[in-house]
């Protein structure tokens, strides 16, 4: 990255930091290959830009009242932009129900992907 390229992503160019490139492969003197950089971005504000829904499977028979308190205690303490998608499903009936969360929407953070990890049973995907 050279003259005006690096003028304009200098900001970006520190140790440590995690980054989003965009680019394309393009011809530079007649045969050489360069990968010239159109966008950078940070990763970490990234997954908010392009996350639209955040997804959770449940087993029917592994589901307990606890299991409901802690996913309805998470979901409500981080309210956010992404819809927020339940999948319940039975292995014994071979059934898979989708539900749309039309009360809550979510903030898909490391914490709330963490904590939801964390809850026995819970499966999760974004989306």
């Amino acid at each position: 990255m050279f003259g005006e390229d690096f003028i304009r992503f200098q900001n970006y160019l520190l140790v440590g930091q995690f980054l989003y490139l965009k680019g394309k492969v393009q011809t530079r003197y007649g045969e050489q290959w360069e990968y010239k950089i159109t966008s950078i971005q940070l990763l970490p504000d990234l997954r908010s830009k392009l996350v639209k829904a955040v997804t959770i499977s449940l087993d029917v028979s592994k589901i307990t009242s606890e299991t409901a308190s802690q996913i309805d205690d998470l979901v409500s303490s981080h309210t956010g932009k992404c819809d927020f998608n339940v999948v319940m499903i039975s292995e014994k009936e071979k059934l898979n129900v989708e539900m749309v969360s039309r009360k809550y929407r979510v903030e898909p953070s490391n914490e709330f992907l963490d904590k939801l990890a964390g809850i026995h049973g819970v499966a999760c995907k974004l989306i």
